[in-house]
């Protein structure tokens, strides 16, 4: 979920006092060092907050963007009631007595949690339904272009040669699973234009126009001063 929040934080930086002097996606993207530090506070902001149970986790969202679909009660009361297992087989090796230096080994050995099949499936089935909701509730509020420009940015960032908007829209349909109403010639080309990016007019079709990615800026070279 924190990543969930991290990532919001990228399209609504102003939502939090930690990252409100940031510019927002799509608009930072033509920054690298400034979207750098917008994603480093992002990270940390979201790892401050989204703590506890999830109830509470999943009220930040709502609070700070806002959104229209969120978990239902049903759901997040049954995930809280699974938060204490969760914590005990995530941070104490599935022990309940793990912090209990007095006792023998074999004694805090006993505590150790059990786990059926059965309620582990529970588990994931509740996990994954407010993680849905929540990316559902992100997908109509917040993440404005349905998060092409962070693939297309991403993408080109990867290359060191000029590729086509059509190589770019694959990688966005293989590696993020972007919808197709979305991945469109045009929705591909403004994201290259906000990120900054060089755009060469092949005068056939758009899938075939060249994209390139910003020149590297040369490292000083040793023993010079680089002008400031």
């Amino acid at each position: 979920m924190a990543n969930l929040f991290a990532l919001a934080l990228l399209y609504r930086p102003q939502s939090m006092p930690s990252t409100k002097d940031f510019r927002a996606v799509p608009e930072v993207l033509d920054d690298d060092v400034e979207f750098s530090g917008l994603v480093k506070q992002a990270i940390k902001t979201a790892n401050g907050c989204i703590k506890g149970e999830y109830s509470t986790r999943v009220e930040h969202f709502r609070t700070r963007f806002g959104l229209r679909t969120m978990p239902s009660r049903v759901h997040l009361t049954r995930l809280d009631g699974h938060y204490k297992l969760r914590n005990d087989i995530a941070h104490d090796q599935g022990l309940a007595a793990a912090d209990a230096p007095h006792r023998p080994a074999k004694s805090i050995l006993a505590t150790r949690q059990t786990v059926s099949e059965r309620e582990w499936k529970k588990v994931l089935r509740d996990f994954y339904a407010v993680v849905s909701m929540l990316d559902t509730g992100l997908q109509e509020s917040v993440l404005i272009d349905g998060g092409v420009s962070l693939a297309v940015y991403h993408s080109m960032q990867k290359s060191t040669t000029h590729r086509t908007v059509g190589w770019i829209r694959q990688q966005l349909r293989e590696n993020w699973r972007i919808d197709d109403a979305l991945n469109t010639n045009e929705m591909v080309l403004e994201a290259v234009e906000f990120a900054g990016l060089r755009v060469v007019d092949t005068g056939r079709k758009l899938k075939r126009h060249r994209v390139y990615p910003r020149p590297v800026a040369p490292s000083p070279t040793p023993g010079t001063v680089s002008s400031v």
